[in-house]
């Protein structure tokens, strides 16, 4: 099973439990997130991946253009730790990482939440890789990728999934980045993008491989 088709049945299985009315604000808010165009006004391939330098889940700095410099660089924006769609994608992406090491590439995955709940996550799904914090999602707006979660969808989030996003997040506003995955070159240039307003999409890590191989 592709990890689409594993997104598919999870999403099918999610609202076949929910209440109607949660149903109906969620799939409100992502014809509301399509219709703004926000993924096709995000970063795109050919564009050059903004700098920055964010802190993984033991609070050490690392910076985005020292990690390219080494190599291609796979960089995965996700939601939290809360998301299952999310924690379904670094699964796969963690069970390609020794094919993405040996073609010289790294993989961080970045998401708005503290490093606590980051290092919760990293140590739950066994993930390898960096799992970085963009504080109040500064990083991800650079690239485009920030939405605000209406009220509607607020009350969703902390009535299904107890979650309140600004305490989550330890952030002032409750907003969350599109998931996307870049790949992107030594010179910083991206030569791979998957922006996605729809979070149950996401790229297959076949398709990952296939550029690295080429790239290489």
């Amino acid at each position: 099973m592709s990890l689409n088709q594993a997104l598919q049945a999870l999403n099918t299985q999610g609202l076949a439990k929910m209440p109607p009315t949660a149903k109906a604000i969620l799939q409100k808010g992502l014809r509301e997130l399509w219709a703004s165009g926000l993924a096709e006004k995000a970063l795109q391939v050919g564009q050059k991946i903004p700098e920055a330098v964010l802190p993984n889940a033991f609070g050490q700095s690392l910076s985005i253009q020292d990690l390219y410099a080494q190599g291609p660089l796979v960089i995965s924006f996700y939601r939290g730790s809360w998301c299952p769609y999310c924690n379904l994608e670094l699964r796969a992406q963690q069970a390609i990482l020794p094919e993405l090491q040996a073609l010289g590439a790294q993989l961080v995955a970045i998401s708005p939440e503290l490093p606590d709940h980051s290092l919760d996550l990293k140590e739950k799904l066994a993930l390898e890789f960096e799992v970085l914090t963009d504080r109040e999602n500064a990083y991800a707006r650079s690239l485009g990728l920030v939405f605000a979660v209406n009220p509607d969808l607020q009350a969703v989030y902390r009535g299904l999934l107890k979650l309140n996003l600004n305490q989550h997040n330890g952030s002032t506003q409750a907003e969350l980045p599109i998931p996307a995955t870049y790949v992107v070159n030594r010179s910083g240039k991206v030569i791979l993008a998957h922006i996605q307003a729809d979070y149950t999409q996401r790229m297959e890590p076949d398709s990952i491989l296939q550029v690295l191989k080429f790239e290489k």
